[in-house]
């Protein structure tokens, strides 16, 4: 049901039993980039189901980056369609940043995801290009994206909290008229 991290384990120590990683990762202090000074590259890390979490990606937008790269372990999934959701899912994290994404799955789609989220690299058919196939893939991958920004990198999640609070007003409104009618005033005889 859960994988490297179980949620309220500190308080319901019996939960991390319902994962097959008994002992629990500790996370880190903060997002930091990585420089690769051979390709003089600068990479973000996501480690799996962390490409999904637009908050985790923001730090990428305020760090000297040129991918954000993606290792991740789909085997969970074996051979359904859950591999290319989560492959959908990552193109986001391309497009809200503005920065190509270099995903790399021990099963499944491993690729390159450029910044408008069209994946580059990814084969399916046959026995020897097969995504499930055991193998390797060497891509080249063009440095130095210019793409427009996109208002997720301006604003980040205020969109988002504006519609909640936008929406929560409605509700809440409507909920005072319908329970809060006024009756009239009769006349007292």
């Amino acid at each position: 049901m859960f994988g490297e991290f179980v949620p309220f384990s500190k308080w319901l120590p019996f939960l991390k039993y319902l994962t097959p990683v008994i002992h629990l990762f500790t996370p880190g202090q903060s997002s930091k980039a990585f420089h690769i000074p051979d390709l003089d590259i600068h990479l973000f890390p996501l480690i799996c189901f962390e490409d999904v979490m637009s908050y985790l990606t923001k730090e990428a937008m305020h760090q000297e980056v040129d991918f954000i790269l993606n290792l991740t372990n789909d085997g969970w999934f074996k051979e359904s369609a859950a591999q290319f959701q989560h492959a959908s899912l990552a193109a986001f994290r391309s497009i809200e940043t503005g920065l190509p994404m270099i995903r790399c799955g021990n099963n499944g789609l491993t690729c390159w995801i450029d910044p408008t989220g069209q994946r580059h690299g990814v084969t399916v058919g046959d026995e020897n290009t097969d995504v499930y196939g055991r193998g390797f893939r060497v891509m080249e991958i063009p440095k130095g994206w210019h793409v427009a920004p996109a208002i997720y990198r301006i604003v980040g999640d205020l969109f988002a909290w504006m519609c909640l609070l936008v929406a929560t007003a409605v509700w809440l409104l409507r909920y005072c008229k319908s329970h809060y009618k006024r009756e009239p005033l009769q006349a007292v005889k």
